[in-house]
C-alpha cells in the first residue's frame, strides 16, 4: 500500500520517504495529519475513489511500530464496506493480496488530490464541524441570502446573532465558515468581502464604503423568521398600502395591461428602495413607456403617492428600516419642482410589444 505523505505528516512520522514510487491508484492514498486540541488524526484519501479514512492517534502512536498495522486495519475496514465497488472492480482479496500487508511511504504526487485532502483536513480541524448537517448548511445560506437582500451589507457576527434569535439549534461563526467550505459562493447573490456578506450589486457599483458609512450606528430591522425568509428572493418587497395605492392610481390613469403595469410598478419600487432615490428617475420610467400626464393636477396626485411609497419602503441605508420608521421622510413634495421638466421622447409601446423592463 502506497501512502503519499505531505511534508507535515512526514515530519510527524520522522521517516525518510521512498523516491519515485508508482502504484495503481486503488492501492495508493494521499495522507496528511490534522492537529485538533489534544488529538492528532491521520487522514487518508484514496487516489482512485476519493474516499477518505480518518485515524485518531495519540502522540506516542506516531513512533509506534504498530502504526502501519493501524493504517492497514483502517483501510481494510473501509474497503470491506465496499461502498465504491472497488473490491469487485479489481477482483481484490484483502487477505491474500500483498498490497494489503505492507506500506511504502513517499511524497505526494498530485496537486489536485492534495487540495482535496487539505479541504477535508480543514473541515475536520474545526471543532464545530461535527454538528453541522446539510440541512443546516442550506438554512445558513437562506439567512445569508435574506439578510444581504434586506440590509445590503451584514457582518458574520450579525448573521449568527439573528440566526440564533430565531432558531433553537444555535450556530457559531465557525458554522458559517464550514457552510461556505461545503458550498461555494459561486452564482450566489452575495459575496464575502472585507469580513462582510455583501449583495453583489454593491460591489459592482463600487458603493460598499459609502453604504457602510450610511449604516453606521443604526439599528437593524429584524422581522420574524417567516417574514425574513421571504427576503431570500432578491425581488421580494412587502406589499404595503402605499404600494397598492400607487399601483391602483397607475392602473386607473395610465395602464390597463397587467404585465406592463407590474413591470412599471416593480421598477418604481426598486427606485424607491435604492441608495439614491430620485423622483426624476421615477418619472423617467413613465416617460420611457410613453406615459404622459394629462395635466398638472394628475401629476401632483401621482408624485405624493410615489413619495409615500419611498418613505415606507425598506432601504439598505437604514439597515432594513423604512425612512418613516426612523427619521421621518426622504423628501417632501414641496421640494420637487417639476414644472419645467423636459419630457424625453420614446417610441410608443404596442400592446404585444415586449415590456421595457425585460419581461
Amino acid at each position: 500500500m502506497l501512502i503519499q505523505c505531505t511534508k507535515k505528516l512526514l515530519d510527524e512520522l520522522n521517516i525518510k520517504p521512498e523516491l519515485e514510487v508508482k502504484e495503481e491508484p486503488v492501492f495508493s492514498w494521499h495522507a496528511n495529519v490534522v492537529v485538533n486540541e489534544n488529538k492528532k488524526s491521520v487522514v487518508l484519501l484514496n487516489d482512485k475513489s476519493n474516499n477518505f479514512v480518518v485515524i485518531d492517534l495519540k502522540e506516542e502512536d506516531f513512533n509506534n511500530n504498530d502504526l502501519n498495522q493501524r493504517i492497514l486495519h483502517a483501510i481494510d475496514i473501509n474497503l470491506k464496506q465496499d461502498e465504491y465497488g472497488i473490491l469487485d472492480e479489481y477482483n481484490l482479496n484483502l487477505s491474500k493480496d500483498k498490497n494489503f500487508s505492507e506500506i511504502i511511504y513517499s511524497k505526494t504526487s498530485s496537486r489536485s488530490l492534495v487540495s482535496k485532502l487539505n479541504n477535508i483536513c480543514k473541515h475536520l480541524n474545526n471543532k464545530d464541524n461535527e454538528n453541522i448537517s446539510e440541512a443546516k448548511v442550506e438554512l445558513i445560506y437562506t439567512y445569508l441570502r435574506a439578510l444581504t437582500n434586506l440590509y445590503g451589507i451584514v457582518s458574520k457576527s450579525k448573521v449568527v446573532e439573528i440566526f440564533n434569535l430565531q432558531n433553537e439549534d444555535k450556530i457559531s461563526e465557525n458554522h458559517i465558515d464550514n457552510a461556505i467550505n461545503f458550498k461555494s459562493l459561486n452564482n450566489e447573490i452575495f459575496v464575502y468581502y472585507e469580513n462582510y456578506f455583501v449583495e453583489v450589486s454593491i460591489i459592482f457599483g463600487k458603493t460598499f464604503n459609502e453604504l457602510l458609512k450610511l449604516q453606521e450606528n443604526k439599528p437593524y430591522y429584524i422581522p420574524n423568521k417567516m417574514e425574513l425568509i421571504k427576503y431570500e428572493d432578491q425581488f421580494y418587497y412587502e406589499d404595503t398600502e402605499e404600494y397598492k395605492k400607487l399601483k391602483e392610481f397607475i392602473q386607473q390613469n395610465f395602464i390597463n395591461d397587467d404585465e406592463i403595469l407590474g413591470c412599471l410598478c416593480a421598477d418604481i419600487r426598486i427606485i424607491c428602495g435604492g441608495q439614491k432615490f430620485s423622483i426624476n428617475a421615477v418619472l423617467d420610467e413613465l416617460y420611457r413607456r410613453n406615459i404622459i400626464f394629462k395635466n398638472k393636477k394628475q401629476k401632483y396626485k401621482f408624485i405624493p403617492l410615489v413619495m409615500e411609497l419611498a418613505n415606507n419602503t425598506r432601504i439598505w441605508a437604514n439597515r432594513g428600516f423604512a425612512p418613516k420608521e426612523t427619521h421621518g421622510s426622504i423628501i417632501g413634495i414641496e421640494k420637487c419642482d417639476l414644472s419645467n421638466r423636459k419630457i424625453k421622447k420614446y417610441n410608443k409601446i404596442g400592446r404585444n410589444d415586449p415590456c421595457l423592463c425585460g419581461s
